[in-house]
């Protein structure tokens, strides 16, 4: 059986990620191990620094 709590090598995609529910989404993820790609049509560069400076891999591309 598979074991879904053991999130290695797991990327989330996380849209709306420059607040509200996308950005708590993306910390609680992040707190879990998953390395993450946020988008958004705000700039969410502030938040991919913060999650990595916690530690987890994050990306937040140019739209």
């Amino acid at each position: 059986m598979t074991d879904f709590t053991a999130n290695n090598d797991r990327v989330a995609v996380v849209t709306g990620a420059a607040g509200g529910l996308g950005e708590v989404f993306a910390l609680r993820l992040a707190a879990s191990g998953h390395s993450l790609v946020l988008t958004d049509r705000a700039p969410c560069d502030a938040l991919a620094a913060r999650i990595e400076t916690a530690g987890a891999p994050a990306l937040c591309p140019a739209i």
